[in-house]
């Protein structure tokens, strides 16, 4: 039992100095999973994709990108995703906008191309670990039988009222892994084995 009179006794002082490092453990992080549908729309994942837990009608903030990768998804070696984690006003959340990279085999969708092709152009002038802005989704002109033949993402940088202007990247396999390398050592991330 701890006398609450002073003490030249240090080792009480050292163990409540180590339950109040403990005490101060941030939260665990939290992370939301967006994507694009087919009407060219951002959406909250839910349950299933048929089944968005919310569709924005605006777009989304981020604080700084931490993070790209192209994952393969659990139960399916074939679907390739494009995963970029942004951070967020509140320290401890993260948005990653997920988007399946290949609408046909080793080619990448216009949404990942354009994204690519932005952050690729922001990155010439900007640190990414540090940029902030909003991405939005734009949907193509030529409908289809599921919705649109191509959609879009924008990138605009911090206030900007107008998206940056960039050239997709090239509609190739190699290009897409080529560029997603570029951008994780621009964050000073490891090499991501595909």
């Amino acid at each position: 039992m701890h006398s609450l009179a002073p003490s030249n006794d240090t080792s009480a002082l050292a163990l409540d100095d180590d339950f109040d490092l403990f005490a101060q453990c941030p939260p665990k992080p939290k992370f939301s999973r967006f994507g694009i549908n087919q009407l060219g729309q951002l959406y909250e994942y839910g349950d299933t994709p048929a089944q968005p837990r919310r569709v924005l009608d605006t777009w989304l903030p981020f604080n700084g990108i931490y993070d790209i990768a192209l994952p393969q998804r659990a139960g399916d070696k074939r679907k390739v995703y494009l995963d970029l984690c942004c951070g967020t006003p509140h320290p401890y959340y993260f948005t990653v906008l997920s988007l399946p990279c290949f609408n046909s085999p080793d080619r990448p969708s216009w949404p990942v191309r354009s994204l690519l092709g932005s952050l690729s152009e922001a990155h010439k002038v900007l640190d990414l670990r540090t940029m902030t802005g909003k991405i939005s989704a734009r949907r193509g002109t030529k409908p289809n039988a599921q919705g649109y033949v191509a959609n879009f993402i924008d990138l605009f940088i911090a206030d900007d009222p107008l998206p940056l202007q960039a050239p997709a990247i090239d509609p190739d396999r190699h290009s897409l892994e080529t560029t997603v390398e570029r951008l994780r050592r621009a964050l000073q991330l490891e090499h991501h084995d595909q």
